[in-house]
């Protein structure tokens, strides 16, 4: 089955083009929750609006509690052979994107529970297609479980474009600490696939658009770890550490592992706006000559990235 949370506050300028874009899907097999996030504008009533007696989209109404409510919701709704689609509110979906998710999970992705897709970024909403999407531009990352317990290496991207299969969803969720995630809950999502040692994939196609406006929370946001607050690092560090405890892994994780990673990260170095930093390397509790091995493994995966991008190669990796 698959399952669709849109999380709404105040959007009600956004929520029924979001919505529409729902309807308007190719693939037609889907049941949609609305979750009105204690909105006091006129947000559900548009929501019942765009919805009309549809029974595939059902609405709920909740006090406020922020975006990770509903993640928390939807794991808790999960089944195991569910598809798990997340939508934001002022988002849309070109109305071929359940079904090109969906066809690459099935088909040249079906080793992958952590999916994501590309977007372009407008403040106009237009219904659009993406089109035939070929098998080469569906890319398996592979795993970043070392890095993402080391350094909180971000590998995804914002909360429209991911999909999780419904047995990853519920090894991530529920978590307890709803109040420091009222937003940003998506790198929970993120960091918790990664953690997990999830399989992620890319599909090389946008099939998002990702609204342009004043009300954007963290609008161009840095998911690299520079300019983050004090309360979110605690937040990401806080969530890390109870993943680890919850699925018995070792918080520090295996020098082997992590450098086995770097050298496969020109997988995902294009697809994500997170980076490598190598100044995180510096704080694990790792004899100095493997740190330093790690650092220059980073620095050579960023400089792979930088030359393959310049038209050059990737042989420093091979």
């Amino acid at each position: 089955m698959l399952r669709i949370y849109v999380s709404c506050y105040q959007y009600q300028a956004f929520i029924e083009d979001c919505l529409a874009s729902v309807a308007r899907q190719t693939w037609q097999d889907f049941l949609c929750t609305v979750i009105d996030d204690g909105s006091t504008d006129s947000s559900l009533a548009c929501a019942k609006a765009a919805v009309g007696g549809d029974s595939r989209f059902s609405l709920i109404r909740q006090d406020n509690a922020g975006q990770l409510s509903v993640f928390n919701r939807a794991a808790a709704e999960a089944e195991d052979g569910d598809l798990i689609f997340f939508l934001d509110a002022d988002d849309i979906w070109a109305d071929d994107h359940l079904a090109i998710v969906t066809k690459a999970m099935a088909g040249p992705l079906a080793p992958c529970d952590f999916v994501f897709t590309g977007k372009h970024k407008s403040a106009v909403a237009l219904p659009f297609k993406s089109g035939k999407v070929m098998s080469k531009q569906c890319h398996c990352l592979g795993t970043t479980s070392g890095m993402a317990r080391g350094f909180y290496t971000w590998v995804g991207d914002v909360t429209s474009t991911l999909c999780l299969r419904g047995h990853l969803l519920r090894r991530i969720l529920p978590y307890p600490y709803i109040k420091e995630w009222k937003i940003r809950a998506d790198d929970c999502l993120v960091l918790g696939a990664s953690v997990t040692g999830a399989v992620k994939g890319y599909i090389d196609a946008s099939t998002v658009l990702y609204r342009v406006h004043e009300r954007n929370n963290l609008y161009g946001r840095d998911t690299c770890g520079r300019n983050e607050t004090p309360a979110y690092r605690l937040a990401k560090e806080r969530f890390v550490h109870w993943l680890c405890a919850r699925e018995s892994l070792d918080r520090t994780p295996c020098f082997r592992l992590v450098l086995a990673e770097l050298v496969r990260a020109h997988d995902w170095l294009p697809f994500t706006p997170g980076k490598i930093f190598p100044e995180s390397a510096l704080v694990m509790p790792w004899p100095f000559i493997k740190r330093l091995e790690i650092l220059v493994a980073m620095w050579r995966a960023q400089l792979s990235y930088y030359l393959s991008s310049r038209g050059g190669h990737r042989t420093l990796l091979r």
